[in-house]
């Protein structure tokens, strides 16, 4: 479900903030209103961890780039504001 409340927007690297802000505004104007609060989201669609793995190698690029993901407490769980 994309909703702007579920959404974060980011930016690293050689970027002008007004430029993505711009662009942000541009592409994103059109999403949904719905003043559904995140827990309403979360028990109308909740979220399910899939695990995957893609690897893909090319020599010819500059620099690696990784991510890493893993089960953890919910976003919206108490357990995930405290360490």
């Amino acid at each position: 479900m994309f909703n702007p409340i579920c959404q974060v927007i980011s930016a690293a690297g050689a970027v002008k903030h007004e430029e993505i802000v711009e662009r942000v505004k541009k592409l994103f104007t059109k999403l949904s209103a719905d003043p559904a609060t995140a827990i309403q989201l979360v028990e109308r669609e909740p979220a399910y961890f899939t695990g995957s793995e893609v690897r893909i190698i090319d020599d010819g690029l500059p620099a690696t780039q990784f991510s890493v993901a893993f089960a953890g407490a919910s976003w919206s769980s108490i357990l995930s504001l405290f360490p």
